[in-house]
């Protein structure tokens, strides 16, 4: 089943294609978990799979390290995860491989590989990191690509070190001289290191052409023709396997965003289809607020989602302990993250990053693949209750091009900062968000978001209605549907109840009279309502965010329903009819649901 792919998608036939999309619209693929596990004692990973069959029902993820001077022979020979895979496959377990470095993570990830090295606006060399587009390196991706392909594997995972910011002591890459020389070739604009950052940072010109955005393209494209070349190789070997990229926080890539709709093009295989697998860090227990916590690192998931969703893409999830220790992060904290991975952030199905070298841990039967295992359907039951919905809320304006819209910056870091922070914090009360522009009638800004947006499609965003912070306010005037709230960010009185209730009245009013669903309770409970197409049936997730019970709970409707509330026996309570209803307490760090079908 041998066939070169390139663009192998673009040489089917178009009829073929479209019958493929078609069959893998949005929302259609099927719900799954799988664990992600390392090649070691095997006999273990055995035994769990026969104690919990469950967790394994729809294959592992083998993590490589091929190539790497780093970690024990079992989880960086080639021959040690080959006859691993011929183990699983043997008995019928589906096999995806993941490797997990391509360009490298950090210098502490030695590479046997010998390749040009990146380097930082800062001139700073990585000893082990390579230039993302030396002709020689990707020669050797093809060729470590291409060997696992020979394994045939279901899919090929090209972990998250496809990208162009962090890669320490990198700052941002590729200033190399070799990268230099393209960038004048193919833009005609021949600039030092040092000129070039400073370009950058001040938004300056040269030759008449504004620097920021043609070196961002310059930046992307070297991401899309790596992707490309690695589905080349693997194609090449067997066009049917599926190329899957596990990817993080878009605000953090926005000095060099993925260009998602060109990646999967260039990378679909034969029938149509790219995986990707969305993360952003792996908080836990200490920290579940923090600027990485877990409804940041859900919001991050959410806006890969909508940017990735469509024909033939299958968006999962994935979920760690941290640093894969059961005592840092408890089940009940990894399930709920999964649970917002499927309510909020809309995924088809979420991947594990936990059978690690410590084996007998992570095994035991309150750990996390007993738990999965135990508690797939709740998991798979959400997933079922979203099918063929769509998001509908509030949408917190995102675009990448924050980076080009930013003034003046002292360093490059500054660029690539989107002010999640600014409006993060109306989840915690109980604003209900979509991450899909055309699914809202509200479009909220924060500073640094006002600045990304086009003045055109603010204006006639503000005829939709515009919910604006003071710092958005000062940078681009008000004027039509616009609140203005203080002198500051979001953040800074949200959680006072008074200030929440004035928030959530004004984005009310916004919506004409009531915004989708609206929440009230005294504690952290945040909301996501997916509603069917002909705006019939709702479903609504109610996220108890908060370390007491959610007792006090009202929610509130733009129109007539009969309501019900999933009870812990997986039976419907009936709440009845109306636009307001009590709901049941829902336990700290826990989901609640409430299914809603219009009144006649």
């Amino acid at each position: 089943m041998a066939g070169r792919h390139s663009t192998a998608c673009v040489k089917a036939s178009a009829a073929a294609i479209l019958a493929v999309f078609a069959a893998e619209a949005a929302f259609s693929a099927p719900f799954r978990t799988i664990q992600r596990i390392w090649a070691t004692e095997p006999a273990k990973i055995d035994a769990a799979r026969a104690a919990y069959p469950g967790a394994f029902a729809d294959g592992v993820i083998i993590a490589t390290f091929s190539g790497l001077k780093i970690g024990p022979e079992e989880v960086r020979s080639f021959e040690r995860q080959k006859a691993f895979v011929e183990h699983l496959k043997e008995q019928g377990v589906e096999v995806q491989i993941c490797v997990s470095s391509t360009i490298g993570h950090d210098d502490g990830w030695q590479m046997e590989r010998d390749c040009p090295k990146m380097v930082g606006s800062n001139g700073k060399t990585a000893k082990a990191i390579s230039c993302p587009r030396s002709a020689k390196f990707l020669d050797a991706m093809r060729m470590v690509f291409a060997g696992y392909a020979k394994l045939g594997p279901s899919v090929i995972w090209v972990d998250d070190d496809f990208r162009m910011p962090h890669h320490p002591p990198v700052d941002f890459g590729c200033f190399c001289g070799e990268c230099l020389d393209r960038f004048a070739a193919e833009f005609g604009l021949r600039m030092s290191r040092e000129d070039l950052k400073e370009a950058l940072l001040a938004d300056g010109t040269k030759d008449g052409v504004r620097v920021r955005p043609v070196w961002r393209k310059f930046c992307s494209d070297a991401l899309t023709e790596l992707g490309a070349a690695i589905a080349d190789a693997v194609h090449a070997v067997d066009d049917r396997i599926v190329i899957g990229f596990m990817c993080c926080n878009p605000g953090g890539l926005a000095y060099a965003p993925i260009d998602f709709k060109a990646l999967i093009e260039r990378t679909r295989n034969r029938n149509g289809v790219v995986w990707f697998r969305h993360g952003s860090g792996t908080y836990n227990d200490f920290t579940p607020y923090s600027t990485d916590g877990i409804v940041a690192k859900n919001v991050a998931i959410a806006r890969n989602c909508a940017a990735t969703e469509g024909p033939g893409v299958v968006n999962l999830t994935e979920e760690v302990t941290s640093p894969f220790n059961r005592r840092t992060k408890s089940m009940r904290m990894t399930f709920l993250e999964a649970a917002l991975n499927i309510g909020l952030a809309g995924a088809d199905g979420v991947t594990y990053d936990a059978i690690k070298p410590n084996l007998d841990e992570q095994l035991r039967s309150d750990a996390i693949v007993a738990d999965i295992h135990r508690r797939r359907g709740e998991l798979e039951r959400m997933r079922s209750l979203i099918e063929g919905k769509r998001q509908i809320g509030v949408y917190p304006f995102f675009d990448t091009g924050i980076y080009l819209a930013n003034g003046k910056a002292k360093s490059l870091y500054d660029l690539r900062l989107l002010g999640v922070e600014d409006w993060m914090p109306l989840l915690y009360i109980g604003v209900p968000f979509t991450f899909r522009e055309n699914d809202a009638s509200i479009l909220l800004l924060s500073g640094k978001s006002a600045r990304a947006i086009p003045s055109g499609k603010l204006e006639a965003w503000r005829k939709r209605g515009v919910i604006e912070d003071g710092a958005a306010d000062a940078e681009v005037g008000s004027g039509g549907k616009t609140f203005v709230f203080g002198k500051g960010a979001w953040s800074r009185a949200v959680w006072a109840r008074n200030e929440s209730l004035r928030i959530k009245d004004a984005l009310d009013g916004l919506a004409g009279g009531k915004m989708p669903s609206r929440v009230d309770t005294c504690v952290r409970l945040a909301q996501s309502v997916w509603e069917s197409p002909d705006a019939k049936e709702r479903v609504i997730f109610l996220f108890n965010l908060d370390f007491d019970d959610a007792t006090d709970v009202r929610l509130t409707e733009n129109g007539v329903f009969n309501a019900e509330f999933l009870e812990k026996d997986g039976s419907w309570k009936n709440l009845g009819s109306g636009s307001s209803f009590e709901i049941p307490a829902i336990p700290s760090w826990s989901v609640g649901i409430v299914r809603l079908k219009r009144a006649e």
